[in-house]
Parts: C-alpha cells; structure tokens; sequence
C-alpha cells in the first residue's frame, strides 16, 4: 500500500524488455549481466532455441519469453509487462 504512494516508485526500472539479437551482446547475455538487479526480464526473440528458453528460465535469467513471430505481440508484451510489473511492487 505505502508503494502505491510513493512518487518515486517510477524511478524505478521494474522491468527490462531485450531482444535476443542485438549488436554487440545477445539478449541473453544482457540479462545475465543483470541478474542480481531485482527487475524482471522479458526477452523478445524469432531466433532462439527451446533449449536456450529453457536454460535460462532455469538459471533464473529472464521471467518471461515472447516469440517475436506472434501476430499479438504487442498486445502480449503489454499484459506481461503489467503482470511483472504487479509482482516487482508486492
């Protein structure tokens, strides 16, 4: 209840959006970089594996996988942007 009404809960970052494929680190690599910070992680990808989905919902990586060949995806990564945003503030 007291977050609800702090003004600087906006301040923080909750959580992180990556694509697998970006130009110097893939996605998976960024979010391992920061997994000791406490935000959630979605990764967006068309070209990973199952195995590497997997292995990092496993090792604790990233909360969420969003298969970037989704005709809704936006719609997708709005509501699970939502759900982890509730589950970062309680």
């Amino acid at each position: 209840h007291q977050e609800l009404y702090n003004p600087s809960r906006f301040n923080e970052i909750s959580v992180v959006v990556v694509d697998y494929m970006m130009p110097d680190l893939n996605g998976l690599e960024l979010c391992r970089q920061l997994k000791n910070h406490p935000s959630k992680k979605i990764l967006l990808t068309g070209v990973a594996n199952d195995q590497i989905i997997i292995k990092a919902f496993n090792d604790g990586i990233i909360d969420c996988f969003l298969p970037k060949q989704n005709e809704n995806i936006i719609e997708e990564l709005e509501i699970n942007i939502r759900k982890l945003q509730f589950e970062y503030f309680t």
